[in-house]
This record gives structure tokens, sequence and C-alpha cells, in this order.
């Protein structure tokens, strides 16, 4: 009896520190995955405004963005160099892509998405997304009248950021397996010494109840509970005080049987 109520305190504690435990790695991945993003945006931040920097030199010369002609060559080293970079699009206000080191991208429209994120860059022009497939840096192009003429995004691969995820949620939930079941054990443990003193008592006073009813619906009943499995010595004199209290009640229920009789046999 009492190894199956402290299962289940400890089986109540276990369930409790899963959720939470659930609920903090979930939050954890989350930061982490937002945290890496930014950090990987930073690093092709700068790719990117390196890109952004030759072109508004050019810009300011008058040049517009489809007459630049060594655009594709500069963006070409970067995506060569890097495995990570898909592709860097140059695109003008409408959202037409003007330059690509993908040349089959050239002359597309870009997504509602970029556009969106590249209006409201703000003053410093650099916007950032995280699609499905890949993530996305940009920056604002301005010419010499400090004028938005369109934007430079880059393309890069996500299965970096997918893959250390993916470790750091396998990581948390190999701790948190490890963490309940020794919290389980550890539980089932303390329950078993801090509660053996009231499981004890609880079962001596059943075992008690149980006695009182089985005299008090005996007319004559001895006395039906076995004193030695009774460990309390407080529930030992409670038996003691009820069977006292039980056998005065009996007296008295005698003697006014008597004294009934007695009344009877004068009339």
């Amino acid at each position: 009896m009492s190894v199956g109520f402290a299962a289940k305190v400890a089986s109540t504690v276990a369930v409790i520190l899963s959720v939470g435990l659930g609920i903090t790695g979930v939050l954890s991945i989350q930061t982490f995955e937002r945290t890496l993003g930014e950090f990987l945006s930073s690093r092709f931040e700068f790719v990117v405004n390196d890109i952004r920097q030759r072109i508004e030199t050019q810009l300011d010369l008058g040049l517009g963005l489809s007459s630049i002609q060594n655009i594709p060559e500069s963006m070409g080293v970067y995506v060569r160099g890097d495995p990570q970079i898909f592709t860097i699009e140059v695109f003008d206000e409408s959202g037409t892509v003007i330059h690509s080191t993908d040349t089959s991208f050239e002359g597309d429209l870009v997504t509602e998405e970029w556009m969106q994120a590249w209006r409201e860059s703000g003053d410093e022009g650099v916007w950032a997304l995280l699609q499905r497939d890949a993530g996305v840096v940009g920056a604002s192009l301005r010419n010499s009248f400090d004028q938005e003429v369109g934007s430079v995004a880059l393309r890069y691969s996500r299965q970096f950021l997918d893959d250390s995820v993916m470790n750091r949620g396998s990581n948390l939930l190999a701790a948190g397996v490890v963490v309940v079941l020794v919290t389980l054990i550890l539980a089932l443990i303390g329950s078993l010494l801090i509660l053996r003193r009231p499981l004890r008592d609880l079962a001596d006073l059943d075992a008690s109840i149980r006695g009182v009813i089985r005299k008090l619906s005996r007319e004559n009943g001895s006395d039906d509970v076995d004193a030695s499995k009774i460990r309390s010595m407080e529930f030992r004199t409670f038996v003691s005080e009820v069977g006292r209290a039980r056998d005065l009640m009996v007296e008295a229920r005698d003697e006014v049987r008597q004294i009934d009789e007695e009344q009877a046999g004068q009339s």
C-alpha cells in the first residue's frame, strides 16, 4: 500500500517536471534558433554590405543598375567561395531581378515577402528573412540623390541552422529524459522515507475504524482488532478509549432495561 501511494506521488512529481522541462526546452530551442539565425544573418550581412558599396560607388557615377556590367562577376566570387550561399540577386524598385548569380532568375519578380521586408528596412536599409527553404539577407541600394533604387539580396542555406537546432533539441531531449528518470527514482525513495510514518498512521486508523465498526455492530462482540498490527501508540489508545466508551454504553443500556422491567413488574 505504501509503495503504491509513494509511486503515485513520485509519478505526479515526474509528470509536473516533464511538463516544465518540455516548456523550457521548447523556449530554449526557439531562443537558440533565433540567436543562431541572427548570427548567420550578421555573417552574410558583411558580404551584402560589401557588394552594396561596390554598386553604390558606380551608382554615384550616374550609372543605372542595368548598366553596371561587373556586378554578376563580383557576386559570383562570393558564391563560389562559400558553399552555404545559394544565390545573390540585385532587383530594382519594382522587384524585378536585374542581376543574379543564377542568370535564369534575371527578369523575374522577387516575392512580395522580400519587397515588404525591403520597404520596412528603415534608415539602415538592412533586412533579413528566415524562410522555410533558405535564409535571406538584403540591403537597400541608394543613388547619389539618396534615393532607394533597389536592393541586393543574398540567399543562404538553412542546412547548418536546421542541423544545429536538431542537435540541440536531441541533446535537450536526452538530458530531459535522464533528469526525469533520476527525479522519479529520488521522488519514489523520498516519498517512502518521508511518508512512511503518515502512511503507517493511516493504515492504523483504517484498522482501528474497521474494528470499532465491527465491535459496535455486535451486541456482545469481542475485540476484533489485533493490537499487534497497530504500531502507533496514539491509535492503540484511541481503540482502547472507544472500547471503554462502548462498554459504558452497554452497561447503561442494560441498567435502563432492568429498571424498565422492575417498573413493569410493580405495575
